[in-house]
């Protein structure tokens, strides 16, 4: 019944578009054991259409071993879509971005073409945001339990979003860092 299922999704799963493959690795507990595996979730977007076609357990993090997952999800034995990507979206660690040994490199050449990279910038906001608290309040914390985002977070359902006004000073970068 379960296979059954997976192949129709395949069979039905026709995009008529170009494709971006995005992947992000995770450390997630293993559902065999205690452990905990790195896994990587693969996604494929493009038109209207976005679909998890994939999460892999792999034996390493490095580039060689993502691309070739990546890579042989999309192959013909797999879904058959190698021939739709025109881009790929990853986050900017090393093991992806890495000029001869990133997965992104490798992964261009096991596909014989260039596809636009399209780096995540999740985890570059988090570093500026980071920087901006550190500034203003020194001695706040890094982690998710930082007592203003705990209260923030507790009065959330308390706040009427529709009356909110948002408070703007377009000239004030101008002004105090020319």
């Amino acid at each position: 019944m379960r296979q059954d299922m997976a192949s129709f999704i395949k069979e039905s799963f026709t995009p008529n578009s170009k494709l971006t493959v995005h992947w992000d690795g995770k450390m997630m507990s293993d559902l065999t054991s205690r452990e905990h595996v790195d896994c990587l979730p693969i996604l494929v977007s493009g038109g209207e259409q976005e679909k998890l076609i994939s999460i892999k357990k792999l034996s390493s993090s490095t580039g060689e071993v993502k691309a070739k997952a990546v890579f042989d999800c999309l192959s013909d034995q797999e879904w058959n879509l190698s021939q739709n990507i025109v881009a790929m979206c990853f986050d900017t660690t090393s093991s992806n971005t890495g000029k001869n040994k990133g997965s992104c490199v490798i992964f261009e050449r096991k596909l014989g073409k260039n596809l636009f990279w399209l780096a995540c910038r999740h985890h570059i906001f988090e570093l500026v945001i980071g920087a901006a608290f550190q500034a203003v309040l020194p001695s706040a914390t890094t982690g998710p339990d930082n007592r203003i985002f705990v209260r923030f977070q507790s009065y959330w359902s308390e706040i009427v979003q529709s009356t909110y006004i948002y408070h703007s000073q377009p000239n004030y970068y101008s002004q105090n860092y020319r």
